[in-house]
């Protein structure tokens, strides 16, 4: 025989469940940032967090993205997502948020990284490509570098962060797309809209000052250090950093994406004169 408190505690907690907060991102769409954000939320407020840095599955364990999305976390991060890998996983108990970036700046972000600073252990596809981007100029480096991050084969189980990006279904919507550059220049702004989320509704935030670019780094924006994860701050040092060649074909190849969410970019990239978008070697030859 059933136990009636049995199913009356059962539909109590049924009722009481909150939605989980979802937080798809993507290699150099500010993950490393994003999860330190919730790690310190989590912990002051007694919250479960799980971050995954892989696409579809753990190639060690065989942990599943499915598997980490139906987990008893109050936050999720999905560092590498995939959206053919969680577009049939994604449920009513899931606020989703996807966080995306100008993929010239990916590229010039992934290129220093993957040069000098990004940890190479159990990664043999990062080790061999720093072994070739150090052996080229940066212009050829560039190009390599987008080359790299859309590919299917970035990691184990892992595409490229341009690949998910443009295989990306933007009108689900179960998810809510932000710019890299809005909550990063506006944390403060960004914590209210995590607020809104059943899971923080009650949480205790942490002062978003403390996630500044100066507050993380003791610079400000634009002041460059190659040796640190958190390089420059700048979401439009790809003008100069970028050749030409990379920023055509990514206004070429991304061209709806780009009119989507960086509008701005398009417009800009056409009134560029061919002198401050020509590449490095293009100078030495002049």
């Amino acid at each position: 025989m059933i136990n009636a408190f049995h199913i009356g505690n059962n539909i109590r907690c049924l009722l009481n469940k909150r939605k989980k907060l979802v937080l798809f991102t993507h290699h150099k769409c500010a993950s490393t940032w994003l999860t330190s954000i919730v790690a310190d939320i989590c912990r002051e407020n007694n919250l479960k967090y799980i971050a995954i840095p892989w696409g579809r599955q753990c190639p060690e364990s065989g942990y599943t993205m499915e598997m980490a999305l139906n987990s008893g976390n109050d936050v999720i991060v999905a560092l590498n997502a995939d959206y053919s890998g969680i577009n049939n996983h994604i449920s009513a108990n899931m606020q989703c948020m996807h966080v995306i970036r100008n993929p010239m700046s990916v590229v010039v972000s992934a290129y220093y990284s993957h040069l000098r600073t990004h940890p190479i252990d159990g990664w043999d596809l990062l080790a061999r490509q720093r072994n070739v981007l150090s052996e080229v100029d940066k212009d050829v480096g560039m190009a390599l570098t987008l080359s790299f991050l859309e590919s299917s084969h970035f990691q184990p189980e892992t595409n490229g962060p341009l690949y998910d990006i443009s295989a990306w279904k933007y009108d689900d919507s179960r998810i809510i797309t932000l710019r890299m550059e809005d909550i990063t220049a506006n944390a403060a702004n960004f914590f209210r809209e995590m607020s809104r989320t059943e899971a923080l509704r009650n949480a205790s935030m942490p002062d978003p000052d403390r996630y500044s670019f100066a507050a993380m780094t003791g610079r400000q924006q634009g002041v460059t250090d190659l040796s640190s994860h958190y390089r420059c701050g700048s979401s439009t040092e790809w003008r100069d950093a970028l050749p030409r060649g990379v920023i055509l074909y990514v206004i070429h190849h991304y061209r709806d994406f780009m009119l989507r969410f960086y509008p701005e970019v398009i417009f800009e990239t056409g009134s560029l004169s061919d002198a401050s978008v020509r590449s490095n070697s293009d100078r030495l030859r002049a």
